[in-house]
């Protein structure tokens, strides 16, 4: 069965079960064990995303005990194989509060930005860099063949982020969490990092001559976090949606609500120094994928 024939299945396995509840328990589950399988190596024998994401929509219907069944060798194998190796990139954040946004009078402004609005992080732990070529591999053997293995993964959806973050015991980070980080404890455009350096901390349009660069190769900000800004933008948690800070909760928000399109956050090689800014709101469909987005993982702490 190809990949597209895979994903079809599946996608329409999980609308049914989203439309009619479950039944036929131990079908679904045999079904769905199969998605999450892996060879001798641990390596996933189902890695696209789109595929994996319906996939884990079915078990988690079925219950959260049963869905860590069914995905147990699948998450087992990813945390043996990679699980160590990220928690030593991991920057551990104490968490607090910030104004995420920009707020009126400011320019430029982008889609999404206002209102200004007081949100509250709790402790969590953030990817120092984004998730290289050479960890994805250990996920996806041949991603991007012959590309650098200390450059970002880039064509990868936010399906497939997510599912490789899932799939290593970690998470995508919240666009709060990504924007309070990039913040570093500042209020400025940029975090605590002076517009007029910006060329020391990020690749981007000015100065990355159009091409991808090894990650942390630039300076990190305050809080330890290289890449934040350019280099690749980075798919976070939330669904997009223009108007949702308006109606933000305060404490660890997350737009988990139904949409096609994700944020991405930072900016890429490609951007010019505004897009670069800490609250500037990107957003592409979620089964969208180009040669400048990649992603970082997160966790609760």
């Amino acid at each position: 069965m190809t990949t597209s024939e895979l994903r079809a299945e599946y996608r329409a396995l999980a609308d049914t079960v989203r439309r009619r509840g479950v039944t036929h328990h131990d079908d679904l589950a045999e079904r769905v064990r199969t998605a999450f399988a892996v060879d001798g190596d641990g390596v996933p024998r189902v890695t696209d995303g789109e595929t994996l994401h319906h996939a884990w929509s079915v078990a988690d219907a079925l219950g959260p005990g049963r869905c860590a069944e069914l995905t147990a060798a699948w998450r087992t194998a990813g945390r043996e194989r990679i699980g160590e190796r990220i928690a030593a990139g991991l920057v551990t954040l104490d968490g607090g509060s910030f104004l995420m946004g920009t707020p009126e009078g400011s320019a430029p402004v982008y889609c999404g930005e206002r209102p200004a609005h007081r949100v509250k992080i709790t402790a969590f732990r953030m990817g120092r860099v984004p998730v290289t070529n050479e960890l994805f591999r250990l996920f996806r053997p041949g991603h991007a063949s012959g590309a650098g293995a200390a450059l970002p993964a880039v064509d990868v959806t936010w399906y497939d982020a997510t599912m490789f973050a899932r799939w290593a015991g970690y998470r995508l980070p919240t666009e709060a969490e990504w924007e309070f980080a990039g913040r570093a404890g500042a209020d400025g455009a940029y975090g605590d990092i002076d517009p007029q350096d910006l060329t020391a901390y990020a690749w981007f349009s000015e100065n990355s001559k159009g091409a991808l660069h090894p990650v942390a190769t630039r300076r990190a900000n305050s809080y330890g976090m290289h890449d934040l800004f350019g280099n690749v933008w980075e798919w976070c948690a939330d669904t997009y949606a223009p108007g949702f800070y308006a109606h933000s909760p305060e404490i660890a928000p997350l737009n988990s609500g139904p949409g096609d399109e994700r944020v991405s956050r930072g900016g890429s090689m490609h951007a010019f120094t505004d897009m670069c800014r800490c609250a500037f709101r990107h957003h592409e469909p979620a089964d969208y994928w180009a040669y400048d987005i990649g992603f970082r993982i997160a966790a609760d702490v």
